[in-house]
């Protein structure tokens, strides 16, 4: 036999001192100390809660398996670009310029515009969209862009969706839960997600250059299937295999990729947009224009303190 079973413990995996759960959702850690969980998460944790708060019944499930693939670059790459937002509007034309450009050559009679084009048009917005969503950071090198707009606000209502949450919250919560609108929430280093398409996204680094990211869509127990279907669009169209937008990321990556191992490469890299312009509060949370830097630096800082001193934060 394969020699793993109860019966052989030196077969096992390896053990983790630590592990803990927020939501259904496990964390493990390799390291023996940190803080708890909830400390940890600090900001992030309202990203998760609203991820749940969007389920009538309070619940997430998943269903189905994942998408997996591979990138041929860094894992860093993947994360920076989550919440770069000076890119979508010019690496995005090929696929979400694109998707508007046809709609509109093929339905100028109409005003209906299908859920998939609502998904994949906002890329596409201008500066002045991205720098308002806004960028926050917080302790442990979390992140996330928006949260009064983001590129999911303006999607159709889902028929009879926000009847069940009224019944389940009340108007006044349902209004508050509603409001959070964030783009993607970093929870670093290795994880992603989105409240308003129910999804996460695990990063696994397997070589400098390579990265596998797996992809995962929940269903909100109790809302409408209109919802989880849409989930599971957008994820076809944004984060598979074989998605329209992700190869005009992918395409970054594999330039940047090679670009850093090239013999004659510069030593630095700029990441000075808005340095200086942060605005910092008094609970550690940082705050900053949504075309600023300030979230890479503020990864640097933390994978700095990782390497250097152990996670040992200030």
């Amino acid at each position: 036999g394969s020699g793993f079973g109860k019966g052989n413990p030196a077969s096992n995996l390896q053990h983790v001192p630590r592990a803990d759960s927020y939501h259904g959702l496990v964390f493990a850690s390799l390291s023996a100390e940190g803080p708890p969980l909830k400390t940890w998460l600090s900001g992030a944790a309202a990203s998760i809660d609203n991820l749940v708060d969007r389920s009538p019944d309070g619940k997430i499930e998943i269903v189905g398996g994942c998408f997996r693939y591979l990138h041929d670059s860094n894992w860093k790459m993947f994360i920076e670009n989550l919440n770069d937002a000076m890119h979508p509007m010019v690496v995005h034309q090929s696929s979400s310029g694109t998707a508007k450009r046809v709609f509109q050559d093929l339905h100028k009679e109409t005003d209906a515009v299908p859920f998939e084009l609502e998904m994949l048009a906002p890329f596409t917005n201008d500066y002045g969209f991205f720098e308002k969503m806004g960028l926050t950071a917080w302790k442990y090198g979390h992140s996330v862009t928006g949260g009064k707009i983001s590129i999911h606000s303006a999607y159709s209502p889902i028929p009879g969706y926000a009847e069940m949450m009224v019944a389940a919250y009340g108007e006044e919560r349902v209004k508050q839960i509603f409001a959070v609108n964030r783009h993607n929430t970093v929870v670093y280093p290795s994880f992603t997600l989105k409240g308003a398409i129910t999804s996460v996204r695990v990063v696994k680094p397997i070589a400098v250059n390579k990265t596998v990211i797996e992809s995962w869509v929940f269903r909100q127990v109790g809302a409408p299937e209109e919802l989880f279907t849409r989930s599971i669009t957008y994820c076809n169209l944004i984060n598979s295999h074989a998605n329209l937008v992700g190869p005009d990321d992918w395409e970054a990556y594999h330039r940047v990729q090679a670009g850093l191992s090239a013999q004659d490469a510069g030593e630095w890299i700029s990441m000075h947009r808005y340095k200086g312009q942060d605005h910092a509060l008094p609970d550690g949370t940082t705050e900053s224009a949504g075309t600023s830097d300030m979230v890479f630096r503020h990864e640097y800082d933390t994978w700095k303190n990782y390497m250097l001193h152990n996670g040992v934060f200030p």
